[in-house]
């Protein structure tokens, strides 16, 4: 099975690989900030916001700002 499934990504974790600055990101997606809000939060521009969301797509194979939403909703655990 392990030889099976070696060099694909079945069974990773996708949030293993990003930097603290995308998993933050992440969060606030998932808690429904704008990207105006997040940058104004983490005290970046826009611009880095809108990179590093462009980033995270590609990494969890989204292909919208929607997609995004709803995978950092799934992956991130949700607060109490």
């Amino acid at each position: 099975m392990r030889v099976a499934l070696l060099g694909t990504d079945v069974g990773l974790n996708p949030l293993v690989d990003l930097n603290p600055r995308q998993s933050q990101m992440l969060s606030l997606l998932a808690k429904g900030k704008t990207y105006n809000t997040i940058a104004e939060e983490l005290g970046v521009s826009y611009k880095t916001v809108v990179n590093n969301c462009l980033i995270l797509k590609r990494r969890l194979g989204a292909k919208n700002l929607s997609e995004l939403i709803r995978a950092a909703v799934r992956l991130l655990p949700a607060e109490p």
